[in-house]
């Protein structure tokens, strides 16, 4: 029992703090409408600055100047994530605070490195109580935490602006036209969430070092809690945040700490799909993007080119240098996951951030299964495994089946609830990577010494490019197809209303249901790829965030667009792997540069250039050129308003 309690008092501590950033997402969603991904920053940003500025001020008054600052960095977010009025839509909006967490993240380790720091808390003795320990540290967090609830619920109730704040959030149109200023409350709404969670770090940081890296568990942390309760319920976020922080606990008490996040997620994806089946409210979705009339190309015409390119992009790799050829491949086997994900979220409404989770298991599936998936025999054994042809073919295949399983009740979640359905199945399956390392060879990974070969070719280098682009182009034509046929014109109308879809004679679920294996195939495909294109895999290679990765890149392409897949993908990671680039050099224009640069350089000025992107082009690239194009086209047509030219 005293195991039992003790669990219980670390549990609410670390629940207190994904409470509040819960709490906070809550507040600025209520607001704007906008999922703030830099939420988990702050903290960050509280505890470091808090640990830099103790060194010539008492804890207590860097603390509240790191406090300070911090909110005065989020009334900045909200200026650039609210972006240009009636343009930047929601997606984009959370793409630009993403951006935003890439420069904070990168301004972090320039000034703190990458060594995890603390400090002192409050007190260094514990309270003894029946044997259970009890930190004065835990209960100032808890205490922040239920004060926090308290005081937003009271704010949002009882205050001027508490009020406007809620006005917004039950029709921002009818707040406009009673002259309330949408801008001026969103950043109200930012600088508080944004200093709720800085002094939620602060607290956290004399229990848990924190490196500049430690956003992104906090934000996924607190939006498990935010969706806990809907992101609209400041109470239940607080209910959600105590519950994970004490079933993680739990987990790591009596079962393993390396499947406390597994666990944890499982059960809370069961209390919210039980909580979204009460909810009636038609959830929030991206909203279709591609449903803008344009001139059509004839199909001829598009095949054509679309032939065309693609023997370009299998010839491209036998022309290029070794060192340039793995980031083509890796172009390649990423754009085969974001067509998938393109008909999935741009199409068909579905915000989707697990395709990252699909793309590992059509890896592990190749790689176990041609090194022999008993690991006993693997280093003994060289006949262990199965023909690897066999086991990329496998990949898809068992990927699908995976998909359709989960989906049954994975697709029954909408809006927010799917997103974090999906986020979580992510952070499942990397946590399985360790939690079964035996099978999988946890953080050392699987190297693959059998080569991919058809008809004596060995598909490596070049030619393993090439494949991975003209399987590019054939999943590129079958999307196309898919688009405009009868399953394409009811993917939108299912993106467009769901109910009215139903109510027209749509198979609303075996439509989502078959695209949703589909676009899983198509990453389990690429996964299998993967393996052979670097002979190894490792939980390395497929962080958390390589899911939020895939939908920025489909973002920036334009959502609903399957071109668009393809330019966001290559331009992404072109643009990714030139910084880097850029950061490996000794001096710059003079300067110096650390040895951190390469990071800082792939994540800082990546960011920025992400956030504009996403302020001048919220709907994609692709979108805006058929923009311009059509504007050119327009005007070339135009009649001449020549004074002197007479009529015919």
């Amino acid at each position: 029992m005293t195991t039992f309690l003790q669990l219980i008092v670390v549990g609410l501590s670390t629940g207190s703090v994904f409470a509040v950033v819960g709490m906070s997402l809550v507040l600025i969603y209520r607001t704007t409408g906008i999922v703030n991904f830099a939420q988990g920053i702050f903290a960050v940003l509280g505890a470091l600055l808090t640990f830099q500025l103790n060194e010539w001020l008492p804890l207590w008054l860097a603390g509240a100047v790191a406090v300070f600052l911090a909110a005065v960095a989020g009334s900045l977010l909200a200026v650039l994530a609210f972006g240009f009025s009636r343009r930047t839509t929601a997606l984009a909006s959370l793409i630009i605070t993403l951006g935003a967490s890439f420069i904070a993240e990168a301004s972090l380790l320039l000034a703190f490195g990458d060594i995890p720091r603390s400090y002192p808390g409050i007190s260094e003795h514990a309270w003894n109580i029946q044997d259970v320990l009890v930190q004065p540290q835990y209960v100032l967090i808890a205490a922040v935490a239920l004060l926090a609830a308290i005081g937003l619920t009271l704010f949002l109730h009882r205050t001027i602006v508490g009020q406007a704040l809620v006005a917004c959030s039950d029709s921002r149109r009818a707040a406009e036209l009673v002259g309330l200023n949408i801008r001026s409350i969103a950043v109200v709404a930012f600088v508080v969430a944004a200093a709720l969670s800085a002094l939620a770090g602060a607290l956290l940081a004399p229990s848990y070092p924190m490196t500049y890296a430690s956003g992104v568990t906090i934000t996924v942390n607190g939006f498990a809690a935010a969706v806990f309760g809907g992101l609209t319920s400041i109470r239940l976020a607080l209910i959600g945040g105590y519950v994970l922080g004490i079933l993680e606990q739990l987990v790591v008490g009596y079962i393993d700490s390396q499947y406390s996040l597994v666990i944890a997620l499982v059960i809370m994806l069961v209390f919210i799909g039980w909580r979204s089946r009460r909810e009636t409210a038609v959830a929030h979705h991206v909203g279709l993007v591609a449903a803008r009339a344009r001139r059509q190309v004839p199909a001829v015409v598009r095949i054509g080119l679309l032939l065309g390119a693609a023997a370009f992009a299998c010839w491209l790799p036998f022309q290029l240098s070794t060192f340039d050829l793995g980031l083509y491949d890796r172009m390649g086997l990423y754009t085969l996951v974001t067509i998938g994900l393109t008909l999935l979220t741009g199409f068909a409404g579905q915000i989707s951030l697990g395709q990252g989770a699909f793309f590992l298991i059509g890896a592990y599936t190749s790689a176990v299964l041609t090194v022999g998936i008993d690991p006993d025999s693997r280093f003994v054994d060289p006949t262990a495994g199965i023909d690897p042809v066999l086991a990329v073919l496998a990949a898809p295949v068992l990927t699908g089946i995976v998909a359709a399983v989960i989906g049954v009740p994975l697709l029954r979640l909408r809006g927010h609830y799917l997103a974090f359905a999906t986020l979580a199945l992510s952070l499942i399956a990397y946590g399985l990577l360790y939690a079964q390392d035996r099978f999988t060879g946890g953080q050392y990974g699987i190297a693959v010494a059998k080569p991919l070969e058809i008809a004596g070719h060995e598909i490596r280098g070049a030619l393993h490019a090439s494949v991975v682009w003209g399987l590019v182009a054939v999943a590129l034509l079958l999307s196309i197809n898919l688009v405009r046929s009868r399953s394409g014109r009811a993917l939108q109308a299912i993106a467009a209303d769901e109910a009215s879809a139903a109510a027209s004679g749509v198979a609303v679920a075996a439509v989502k249901l078959r695209l949703f294996v589909y676009s899983a195939a198509l990453a389990g495909l690429a996964g299998g790829l993967f393996t052979f294109s670097f002979q190894f895999v490792s939980p390395d290679s497929f962080p958390v965030i390589l899911s939020i990765q895939f939908v920025v890149m489909i973002a920036v392409g334009g959502l609903g667009n399957v071109y668009g897949a393809v330019v966001g993908t290559v331009g992404m990671l072109y643009l990714e792997h030139q910084l880097r680039q850029v950061g490996t050099h000794e001096t710059l224009f003079g300067w110096s540069l650390p040895s951190a640069a390469p990071t800082v350089f792939s994540l800082g000025v990546f960011g920025a250039i992400l956030c504009l992107v996403m302020l001048f082009f919220p709907r994609g690239l692709v979108p805006a050129a058929a923009d311009a194009m059509d504007w050119l086209v327009r005007r070339a047509q135009r009649p001449s308003t020549d004074p002197n030219r007479r009529p015919a």
